[in-house]
């Protein structure tokens, strides 16, 4: 496509919509939608709540990072019972940007250690047996 797109996510998915076709869905909410119910504090289902893994699947930093930011208390929260750790997805978001972490780049993928001489310890080991 050569139309420049506007990425949401949304449910555990990511919305690719032209600003245009963003445009048309916001007009039609907003006829679809009385103004007073958009307006008042308490419409709608509220925030949906996210465990680790969701949060990893939003922003595409590992689960064990949020469930150790929440054991340390860095990170906003909700506990259910003793068991149970949810989050906000907009709650950690303003955040991660209060924060100015920078974005995570993928992980390379693992080379085996090299010595000076250019051979692998493996390589050095099947080397030296052979002698």
């Amino acid at each position: 496509m050569s139309d420049n797109l506007l990425l949401i996510p949304f449910q555990g998915e990511t919305l690719a919509l032209t600003f245009d076709e963003l445009r048309e869905a916001r007009e039609r909410g907003r006829a679809l939608m009385p103004t007073t119910a958009a307006a008042s504090p308490g419409a709608g289902a509220g925030p949906i709540l996210l465990d680790a893994e969701g949060m990893e699947r939003a922003t595409a930093i590992p689960a064990s990072w949020f469930m150790e930011q929440a054991r340390r208390r860095t990170l906003p929260h909700v506990a259910i019972g003793k068991k149970y750790i949810r989050f906000r997805l907009d709650d950690v978001l303003a955040v991660l940007n209060e924060k100015n972490l920078p974005a995570l780049e993928p992980l390379p993928e693992k080379t085996p250690p090299r010595l000076r001489d250019g051979v692998s310890p493996g390589q050095k080991l099947k080397l030296a047996g052979k002698g």
